[in-house]
């Protein structure tokens, strides 16, 4: 029995950084779509330039919503700690609507009212 392979695509934003991936089992391709690996899996994997695969579904980007790889030739490339490090927004750069006693209220609210009980 033949083993059947999908088309594996990303997107990438203006600096080549892979925002999504997919492959055609699950969705089809738009018109900017980069085709990556012509015989992929099921489910989406990253390919390297030295020929090896990522995880299925591996994650984009890191805890901070930094996105983690770029494409390089048509393979996948983790980006440098520079550049993860220079898309990081410092903590208190990023504006916020609420104080941070606002804040404490609110998740202390939720938790009386769900029945939350700390350990």
């Amino acid at each position: 029995m033949e083993n059947k392979t999908y088309k594996n695509y990303v997107r990438s934003d203006e600096r080549g950084c892979i925002t999504y991936g997919f492959t055609e089992a699950f969705e089809q391709p738009q018109d900017a779509d980069i085709l990556h690996n012509e015989h992929g899996a099921r489910h989406f994997q990253l390919c390297f330039a030295d020929g090896s695969l990522s995880e299925p579904n591996p994650p984009l980007t890191d805890a901070w919503g930094v996105l983690l790889y770029r494409l390089v030739d048509g393979f996948a490339q983790l980006r440098s700690p520079e550049e993860l490090e220079a898309d990081r927004l410092p903590p208190d750069s990023v504006e916020t609507k609420y104080t941070e006693r606002e804040r404490i209220d609110y998740v202390e609210g939720w938790m009386e009212g769900s029945g939350y009980e700390p350990s």
